[in-house]
């Protein structure tokens, strides 16, 4: 029971270390934004508001990169500002 247990603590640990901004900043680092320095700064330790909006942006941009077949498909574009508004 008290490996059960360890497990289960475990998982949620694992979970709560997952960074949704650093996800979001990676994503639009590998999509060639400049400022990735500036956007690692500003995301850092963000709160779970901030958290969550940095999730739902990644996977507009992810959900819209899978219906074009490819990666990057908007940043820089002008239907990025679709995403960054919803």
């Amino acid at each position: 029971m008290r490996i059960l247990g360890l497990v289960l603590l475990f998982s949620g640990c694992v979970e709560f270390l997952e960074d949704d901004c650093d996800q979001y900043v990676d994503y639009l680092c590998t999509c060639g934004v400049d400022s990735c320095d500036d956007l690692r700064q500003a995301f850092d330790g963000s709160d779970p508001a901030v958290q969550e909006q940095c999730r739902i942006e990644l996977v507009c941009f992810e959900s819209v990169d899978a219906n074009n077949e490819e990666t990057c498909s908007i940043v820089g574009t002008p239907e990025e500002d679709e995403c960054l508004s919803d």
